[in-house]
């Protein structure tokens, strides 16, 4: 394994980008490690379960991690109507990375005492929020492009 020179390098390019991609926004998280928790969940089990999400932004967040692959939607035609979801083969290949933000508040303030942990939280959220401004421009710029 040879050392690349950063210089012809790009973010963009590499396995880390496009997980990033899968998972950032606000709520793709919270909504991953709740079907890792509890394996099927209904839709209003899981607004409730979250807290604070809109019923607009759970939908549309779960149709985003539907459409990337990571959750299975079940559909049951009945009255009222059923739904469930659960993570897919590929959201449960994820769940080293949700297990890995749940080891942080166990063992992170051992470590680096209570501002590491703090510290640490506050880069998962930045990186997180980063990712989701930058992709909201590059969607912007690619629509300014395809209108010229």
């Amino acid at each position: 394994m040879g050392i690349e020179c950063i210089s012809s390098a790009k973010l963009e390019d590499t396995g880390f980008n496009y997980t990033m991609s899968l998972i950032q926004g606000k709520y793709k998280m919270f909504i991953l490690y709740t079907l890792m928790e509890y394996g099927i969940v209904r839709f209003n089990e899981m607004k409730r379960y979250i807290g604070g999400i809109s019923y607009k932004t759970l939908s549309a967040t779960l149709k985003e991690l539907e459409t990337d692959g990571l959750v299975c939607r079940k559909e049951y035609p009945q009255v009222p109507p059923k739904v469930e979801y659960s993570l897919t083969e590929r959201g449960k290949s994820l769940i080293p990375i949700l297990d890995m933000l749940q080891w942080m508040p166990h063992n992170a303030a051992g470590i680096l005492g209570y501002f590491g942990l703090f510290l640490a939280i506050y880069v998962v959220i930045w990186i997180s929020q980063y990712l989701t401004i930058k992709r909201r421009i590059g969607q912007i710029n690619g629509k300014v492009r395809r209108q010229k």
